[in-house]
């Protein structure tokens, strides 16, 4: 059965859009889904299912408005996507500074793509593919203009963003969930 690794978009932040995850992990057990797992309270499921990513988003998206009373974009991905997204990362980071990935919850048009490309000079790195921005922070997640709003602005789709260690441990609970079977 596919396994996937969910990442729902900007909850449990500030007090906003609280959502616990054992009540998430109910929510997708009650849909069916097979060796459901949580990682932190920002919202990465882990779990099985045997329809394919498009649908699992949909399904997602409709039952968390259904149990929660909120609108959640959710991108999914393969256990080898979030492993790729890991390994391709162009950015190790250095003393004071941060790495993030930010994926989209669908894929971009190709001429967004090539907008993107020529982002703000604020100082930071930023690299970006069919399905992720990579961005090195030199100052900071908060200071920066690479916002996650101004990714999707530019892109025309929902992102959601994971630091590189939250996106290593997902690849390394992917990875271990395949090998126990």
């Amino acid at each position: 059965m596919p396994s996937y690794v969910a990442l729902l978009r900007g909850i449990n932040v500030n007090g906003q859009r609280m959502i616990p995850m054992a009540n998430l992990r109910e929510m997708a057990a009650a849909l069916g889904y097979d060796r459901v797992e949580t990682y932190i309270q920002t919202g990465n499921l882990l779990f099985e299912s045997p329809m394919g990513p498009d649908e699992v988003r949909h399904q997602l998206e409709h039952a968390i408005m259904a149990t929660f009373g909120f609108e959640v974009a959710v991108a999914v991905r393969s256990p080898e996507d979030i492993a790729r997204a890991h390994a391709d990362c162009p950015y190790q980071p250095g003393e004071g500074e941060v790495v993030y990935v930010a994926f989209s919850v669908t894929p971009p048009e190709t001429a967004r793509l090539a907008a993107a490309a020529g982002g703000p000079d604020c100082g930071d790195l930023f690299t970006v593919t069919p399905t992720e921005v990579y961005i090195l922070y030199r100052h900071g997640v908060h200071a920066s203009a690479l916002s996650n709003a101004y990714f999707e602005r530019v892109l025309g789709v929902p992102m959601t963003s994971r630091n590189l260690r939250t996106l290593a441990k997902l690849a390394d609970l992917a990875a271990r969930r395949a090998l126990s079977g």
